[in-house]
């Protein structure tokens, strides 16, 4: 795409919290067909708003080329 404007949507983050050594990893992710946003947790999924997926702790950070 050489040339044009190149789009990219956030679809998921994973975070770290803790040390090096030890901690706890948590992520959101976006559902593709209706745009909500859950948090995983360990074996707890819920849903959650946009504006909470935003982080200190953010870690590795998933785009997709927009459409």
């Amino acid at each position: 795409r050489t040339g044009e404007n190149v789009r990219y949507d956030l679809y998921a983050v994973s975070n770290h919290s803790g040390g090096t050594s030890s901690g706890h990893y948590t992520a959101y992710c976006k559902n593709p067909y209706s745009g909500d946003w859950y948090f995983f947790n360990d074996a707890r999924v819920s849903s959650t708003r946009s504006n909470q997926v935003v982080s200190s702790e953010a870690y590795v950070l998933f785009y997709e080329l927009s459409s």
